[in-house]
């Protein structure tokens, strides 16, 4: 089993390459076979990245999305 990073494929691509497709699964690359994690995590990971480098990311993105009544629709979708 790798040790490296691991991020999902459209299962269409993965089709195509005759490999399986583990839909919204991530893992982090380290010596010991890393952390998995889902969706949630990863979004979650990435605004603690982002906030890390820029504190006002969070509203950036917000805004790029469509403001406060888009993100809600995202999030109840």
């Amino acid at each position: 089993m790798s040790t490296g990073i691991i991020c999902p494929i459209y299962a269409e691509i993965a089709e195509h390459l005759g490999i399986p497709a583990e839909p919204a699964q991530w893992r982090t690359a380290t010596k010991s076979g890393g952390v998995s994690f889902d969706l949630e995590e990863m979004v979650a990971r990435s605004f603690a990245a982002f906030e890390a480098a820029r504190p006002d990311s969070r509203t950036s993105i917000r805004e790029a999305l469509g403001g406060e009544a888009a993100v809600a629709r995202y999030a109840a979708a």
